[in-house]
C-alpha cells in the first residue's frame, strides 16, 4: 500500500506540474510533455526503484502515442519514386523479353549441342 501511496504522489507531482499546456500537437506536445517529466525526475531522488519505475511508466506513456503516430505516418506515405520503374509498364519490358529470348536463345542452344556432342559417345554405326 505504501509503494502505491508513493506512486500515486509521484504521478500526482507529475501531473500538477504539468499546469496549463502550450497550444502544442503531436510530437512538440510529448517533447513538452517530456520536459515537464524530467524536470520533475531532476528534483526526486532517482536512486528510489519506485521513482524509476514511475519514470520508465511515464516514458512508456509519452512514446507510445508517437510511436504509433510514426508507425501510421509511414504506412501511409505514398510510394515516391523519382523515376519510372520501368517494370510497371508491360509493353517495354515485353519488347525486352522478347528480343532478349529471340537473340540469345540460337547462341544458347548451339553451345548446348556443341557441348553435347562433345559428351554424348557416338553413335553405332547402322549396317
Amino acid at each position: 500500500v505504501r509503494r502505491q501511496q508513493e506512486e500515486m504522489a509521484l504521478r500526482g507531482r507529475f501531473l500538477a506540474g504539468i499546469g496549463t499546456p502550450p497550444p502544442l500537437a503531436g510530437s512538440d506536445l510529448a517533447a513538452w510533455l517530456d520536459d515537464r517529466k524530467k524536470h520533475l525526475f531532476a528534483s526526486t531522488d532517482l536512486q528510489s526503484p519506485i521513482a524509476q519505475e514511475v519514470s520508465h511508466d511515464l516514458d512508456l506513456h509519452l512514446q507510445g502515442p508517437v510511436l504509433y503516430a510514426d508507425l501510421w505516418r509511414f504506412k501511409t506515405l505514398p510510394a515516391d519514386f523519382r523515376t519510372p520503374i520501368l517494370l510497371r509498364r508491360p509493353l517495354p519490358v515485353a519488347i525486352a523479353v522478347f528480343l532478349a529470348v529471340w537473340l540469345l536463345l540460337p547462341p544458347v542452344v548451339l553451345t548446348f549441342r556443341a557441348v553435347r556432342r562433345g559428351i554424348a559417345p557416338p553413335l553405332p554405326a547402322a549396317k
